[in-house]
């Protein structure tokens, strides 16, 4: 008698039905922990945990090891309690597009929160790839052609060529020798290019910064000593990243009188106020900091360095820098 609908190793093997509701009481599972996990009041910590352990790599077997069609609407419910989990540690309920953004690896200006339903397909191909060289040890029957005209394989790849252009849609052989680490990263280019084509000049700007190495370094980080930052702090890097704006339109600077962007850019560059010198001193302490471990003894930029441009200018320069006389220079030139 042949035993039909059965767990293996922790994967359902059986007809669509039974590795449904396998998958969907996984998610469920799954979801316990989502939900415990929006409670916490750290940000950083928690989105570091969803990122980690929490998130993707919860459902990674049943990607791997059962068709993309048999449990599309268990991943589908699975992302949904992911965001929604998201949505309670920051407190920020995105859009379509910012949610997408999200699901980006962080080379690509994303959070890494990789959706199941999308990468799903990549998962099976590459898992039943790495399998054929067992099947035809183990069976002298075994078929490669055969294999490769499984209903459950096409559909898998139907799935993963419907997230690219047709212009980049792969071969079954060309998925054969890709892992899957290769083969979500083509999805992830593919949205990235995505959004990139649908943004603004602003948006563009914003998403290509939050790319580079500089960008995303806080994402990195461990959340403890030095590197934890305060709630709210990250949570602003979080909306600048994923471009949440901060008001509903456009205002003026009521220290510059200029145009206060809806998303806050100018904020941060406001030569008036704004963290524009917040930031230099923080970096100036901490190059400081460094130099000051590795012995160099130097000495931190202080004030009265400068003599007075004018007898009338006696207090202002006491308040004057090396390093802003570079700047003012700069901007001169500019104009």
């Amino acid at each position: 008698m042949v035993q039909r609908d059965f767990e293996l190793l922790g994967a359902a093997v059986g007809d669509a039905a039974f590795v449904r509701a396998h998958t969907a009481e996984r998610a469920a599972k799954a979801g316990d922990l989502l939900d415990s996990l929006g409670e916490l009041e750290d940000p950083q910590v928690a989105l570091r945990l969803l990122r980690a352990c929490a998130g993707f790599a919860r459902m990674l077997h049943s990607m791997r090891c059962n068709p993309v069609t048999a449990q599309t609407m268990a991943l589908d419910m699975f992302d949904g309690m992911l965001r929604r989990s998201f949505g309670d540690f920051t407190g920020l309920h995105l859009t379509a597009a910012q949610w997408q953004q999200a699901s980006l690896g962080l080379a690509h200006g994303g959070l890494g929160l990789r959706s199941t339903s999308q990468h799903a397909a990549a998962a099976f191909l590459a898992s039943w790839a790495s399998t054929l060289t067992s099947a035809a040890e183990l069976d002298a029957t075994f078929s490669l052609d055969e294999a490769k005209a499984c209903p459950d394989v096409l559909a898998a790849l139907a799935a993963f060529n419907a997230q690219l252009p047709a212009s980049q849609a792969i071969s079954l052989d060309t998925a054969l020798g890709h892992k899957q680490k290769a083969l979500s990263q083509m999805i992830d280019l593919a949205a990235w290019e995505t959004q990139l084509a649908h943004s603004t000049i602003t948006g563009r700007a914003t998403l290509l910064s939050e790319a580079s190495v500089g960008g995303r370094a806080f994402l990195n980080a461990v959340p403890s000593g030095r590197t934890q930052m305060e709630p709210a702090a990250f949570l602003s890097e979080l909306r600048v990243r994923l471009q949440v704006p901060d008001a509903a339109s456009d205002t003026w600077c009521p220290l510059c009188d200029a145009v206060l962007d809806h998303n806050s850019h100018h904020a941060g560059m406001c030569v008036a106020g704004g963290e524009r010198t917040q930031r230099h001193h923080a970096v100036r302490d901490l190059v400081h900091t460094w130099c000051q471990r590795a012995g160099l003894r130097p000495e931190r930029e202080k004030l009265g360095l400068l003599l007075p441009t004018s007898p009338e200018d006696m207090n202002n320069s006491q308040a004057r820098r090396p390093a802003d006389e570079i700047g003012r220079a700069s901007c001169r030139e500019r104009v």
